[in-house]
């Protein structure tokens, strides 16, 4: 076996990073579609958790994506999670009134 280049080293990890990427964006793309189609506990829950994901991926990028490239991918996550942040916290504001 031969032993693995630097450049192939970087190569391999800019291809994981692209599949990380591509993935957490696959995965919010459904969550964002489930909680427009509705906006259950279930649903918003994974429309958060799917964002992080997302933000967290766009996060490793650092360093090897230009940063304006970056602030531009991750502007748009904003609002739609704090959005879905205050439904869940209606839910959870409606889970606790039910149980008193």
């Amino acid at each position: 076996m031969v032993p693995a280049t630097s450049t192939d080293a970087d190569r391999l990890a800019a291809e994981a990073l692209e599949r990380l990427v591509r993935a957490a964006s696959d995965e919010y793309l459904a969550a964002a579609r489930a909680t427009a189609r509705r906006a259950s506990v279930g649903n918003v829950h994974a429309l958060r958790v799917c964002t992080r994901r997302l933000r967290a991926a766009l996060g490793l990028c650092t360093g090897s994506v230009p940063r304006e490239l970056l602030r531009r991918a991750r502007r748009p996550l904003r609002r739609p999670f704090r959005r879905a942040g205050r439904l869940r916290d209606l839910h959870v504001a409606a889970r606790v009134i039910a149980r008193q």
